[in-house]
């Protein structure tokens, strides 16, 4: 595990957009509960500059903006943080397995 700075156009348009990830967020919520722990989440100030529809799609440009090793971050992205909703974020970073037959 590493950790690394995010560049300037990807974390501002995060933060930017926290209401739509804890709108997406909401919407793949399994438990009442894990419903309820986003809905604490109003600290948000910032008006969103996309919609939860265009959110990954913007995501990815906001990502390739930013440089060829930021370029496939967005479909490597797991979560958002801290608390679900913030200007961090988990990313997949191991290598793809090859596969033989």
């Amino acid at each position: 595990m590493r950790t690394r700075p995010l560049p300037d156009p990807i974390l501002d348009f995060i933060l930017d957009n926290l209401s739509v990830i804890k709108t997406l967020q909401r919407k793949v919520a399994y438990h009442q509960e894990e419903a309820q722990e986003l809905d604490k989440l109003d600290f948000i100030s910032r008006k969103p500059s996309v919609n939860p529809e265009n959110f990954w799609e913007t995501f990815s440009e906001k990502c390739k903006e930013a440089g060829t090793e930021w370029e496939e971050i967005a479909d490597r992205t797991w979560s958002f943080g801290p608390q679900k909703a913030g200007g961090c974020i988990l990313v997949d970073a191991r290598k793809p397995k090859a596969y033989s037959s």
